[in-house]
């Protein structure tokens, strides 16, 4: 197949590093589409060759096969372009929301400072509505335009179905390609204060190397550097109530042991559980 009219092309290409959870994968061909317009014609020139295919965005929330995957796996990462006109933002899909984020507090345009904690692409948090702490990126959109059915169109956001962390998206044979947002101007000091803590936590997740380490770790930043903020204090009991519906059996006294045996600081670990000294003080002797 000749693909390089259409991007850069990687032929047996590792996937190890375009995938947020390090998994390691391979496939046949790696695509990086130079454009919107590279990447409707590549498209359908695979459907034409029957040649399966599959949109990586940031490589968030993805879990990838241990096989080799035997199509074409198209990137988005050079559809990156942000354009703002007084305090209207057209972006690409392929942009880092990290990126997306930090642009915006730059050209003091606030509401979506939080979501520097979310990995992945602009498209990816599109596709499912991601948000945190209150904010979702669908807060503040105008229109999303999509390639479907090999047609390039723009979707109003009152056109749009979604709801908590879902999207029609998800259900239909949508790429999507950019997004429109209007925003507000802010106080450029102030949102740099909710940025950078925002930022600091996306930098302690991205430390985190297993999922059991994952919910007491969190738990621990959230309090012991973001006890002041009070998206953060909901946001624990959120953690919580999360863990529990997904059947992790973690416990105030199974975190606070985990915390223990880590040696956090015992003060922390009582902001964290809301157990009384008392408690952590015979829990930690147990330990012993």
């Amino acid at each position: 197949m000749n693909l390089s009219n259409y991007g850069e092309v990687f032929n047996n290409y590792d996937l190890t590093n375009n995938n947020t959870y390090g998994l390691h994968s391979k496939c046949k061909y790696f695509v990086k589409v130079f454009d919107e317009i590279s990447l409707k014609n590549l498209i359908e020139y695979l459907n034409k060759e029957k040649e399966k295919y599959f949109i990586l965005g940031g490589g968030s929330n993805v879990i990838l096969g241990d096989t080799l995957y035997d199509g074409v796996i198209i990137s988005l990462e050079k559809l990156n372009d942000i354009k703002i006109n007084n305090n209207i933002v057209e972006a690409s899909s392929g942009i880092l929301l990290s990126k997306f984020v930090n642009t915006l507090v730059d050209n003091n345009l606030e509401g979506y400072e939080r979501l520097a904690l979310i990995p992945g692409s602009l498209g990816g948090a599109l596709y499912g509505n991601a948000g945190c702490h209150n904010t979702e990126i669908y807060d503040h959109l105008i229109s999303i335009k999509i390639l479907e059915n090999n047609e390039i169109r723009t979707i109003l956001k009152k056109d749009i179905k979604y709801s908590y962390r879902n999207t029609e998206f998800k259900k239909e044979k949508s790429i999507i390609l950019s997004a429109k947002f209007e925003l507000s101007y802010g106080d450029k000091e102030k949102m740099n204060e909710v940025y950078d803590v925002y930022e600091f936590m996306a930098k302690i997740i991205r430390e985190i190397n297993t999922q059991e380490d994952d919910f007491d770790k969190l738990l621990f930043y959230n309090s012991e550097v973001l006890k002041e903020d009070n998206y953060f204090e909901e946001s624990l009991e959120e953690a919580r109530k999360e863990a529990l519906a997904e059947g992790r059996e973690q416990s105030k006294l199974d975190i606070a042991k985990a915390m223990l045996e880590k040696n956090y600081d015992i003060n922390s670990i009582c902001d964290i559980t809301n157990l009384s000294l008392d408690v952590l003080e015979k829990l930690q002797e147990g330990l012993k």
